[in-house]
């Protein structure tokens, strides 16, 4: 069976070997070098705490971002994991505070970053605070309030607001679904790209499909595309965005 994945970020997943399995979205590590340098470049922090929530996913970003800040000669004073699911940051947040920790980021999602925001607003922790896609959610300001305001994600593009995906996004709406969020497009996407070498290959053998699919360029609701050999798009640019709880996001970076 040929897979692609909108949302699976993991850099590990086109390490194994696997011939059928690709993806529309970008890897930790092409998201990474995108938040470390708007971290160096744009922040500035004098003081800087990587947080993790233990997971794939989470530790994974945050060992990505930490490995593109060394390249800058940045040394976070923090690198910490957390258990999913806690609820209690106290201890955490007193240890931030002491280090004197003004940015923070955070690998995993909003569940465990809205509390953090809020456990630390409310201890007057207000630091920068940055995530992924795993922060990109409505969610983190009914958890977190006014602590979210500002909050930044690094995150694909907005391609619903793309022209050219007008017609898409219309479809999507009038089907009574959001056509917003990261992974929405990248679904898309997927579905365009294995209709289209499907079609190139002219059969519905998944080994045939998959060797098509890293043939040539796809146009797709995410731009032009291609596949490297193991899977991964040849280039996904991602860009920080600042989260509002109105639904505003307002580009930070290009």
């Amino acid at each position: 069976i040929v897979m692609i994945t909108a949302a699976s970020t993991s850099p590990e997943l086109s390490q194994k070997g696997y011939t059928t399995i690709l993806r529309t979205i970008g890897t930790d590590l092409q998201s990474a070098p995108v938040s470390a340098a708007y971290i160096a470049d744009v922040i500035k922090p004098k003081a800087i705490a990587l947080l993790h929530d233990k997971q794939a996913y989470g530790q994974g970003l945050v060992d990505a971002v930490a490995a593109d800040l060394k390249k800058r000669g940045i040394t976070p004073v923090i690198i910490e994991g957390v258990n999913k699911g806690q609820s209690d940051f106290s201890a955490l947040i007193t240890k931030l505070k002491n280090a004197n920790v003004d940015f923070v980021y955070w690998g995993g999602f909003h569940p465990e970053a809205g509390a953090i925001l809020r456990q630390g607003a409310d201890q007057g922790f207000k630091p920068v605070f940055m995530g992924a896609d795993g922060v990109d959610n409505a969610d983190l300001f009914a958890i977190a309030g006014d602590a979210a305001e500002g909050v930044l994600a690094t995150v694909p593009m907005d391609f619903s607001a793309d022209p050219k995906n007008a017609a898409i996004v219309e479809a999507i709406k009038a089907k009574k679904q959001d056509p917003n969020g990261p992974f929405v497009m990248p679904a898309y996407s997927a579905v365009q790209v294995l209709a289209e070498a499907a079609n190139r290959s002219k059969s519905d053998d998944p080994d045939t499909v998959a060797k098509e699919l890293r043939k040539g360029e796809y146009e797709t609701a995410i731009g032009k595309i291609a596949f490297e050999e193991n899977g991964d798009l040849k280039d996904f640019h991602s860009v920080v965005y600042e989260l509002h709880a109105d639904g505003r996001k307002i580009l930070k970076s290009q």
